[in-house]
């Protein structure tokens, strides 16, 4: 009875060296994409517990909410221009309380809301021309037309910012 012998030729010894060099590059590569999803998978739980942390920070600030209930802090019907008394409150009472409520709770940034009377607006609007510039600063808020109720909301939002950046 003959053995047989993994060097009987030439092409058997090419055939075996060639299946044993490509197992050793799959096995590598393998091994290689196991680590990379195992960082991918550490990372994510990392980012998943700060934004936890991050949710509970905010979850935590309570928001500071302007009565108009008073008629002191009222926008005139269809504008969005600010009357002196909510400039002074803005300046004398919001914007401090933002400054401490920013240190105190760690959060970079604050979320401003406009609300309208629910009144029509009949008039073209010019905030697809004219947003961008007034955001920037370089215009004041009066400059733009309002062609519904929620381009005013925007519109009264964009004048509560751009006083409180005044203030800093």
């Amino acid at each position: 009875m003959s053995r047989r012998s993994l060097y009987t030729s030439q092409t058997t010894t090419e055939s075996n060296n060639i299946f044993q060099s490509f197992t050793d590059l799959m096995s590598n590569a393998f091994m290689i994409l196991c680590l990379l999803l195992l960082l991918v998978l550490l990372q994510s739980q990392k980012l998943n517990q700060d934004l936890k942390q991050a949710n509970k920070r905010l979850q935590s600030a309570s928001p500071i909410v302007i009565d108009e209930s008073s008629g002191q802090f009222k926008f005139k019907s269809g504008s969005a221009e600010l009357n002196p008394q909510l400039k002074k409150y803005i300046s004398t009472k919001i914007s401090p309380d933002i400054q401490k409520i920013l240190q105190e709770r760690e959060i970079n940034f604050i979320q401003v809301i406009g609300h309208t009377d629910g009144e029509g607006i009949n008039q073209k609007s010019n905030l697809d021309k004219s947003l961008e510039i007034v955001a920037q600063g370089l215009q004041p808020v009066n400059k733009l037309s309002a062609g519904s109720n929620a381009d005013l909301g925007l519109m009264r939002a964009l004048a509560v910012v751009q006083e409180l950046q005044k203030q800093v």
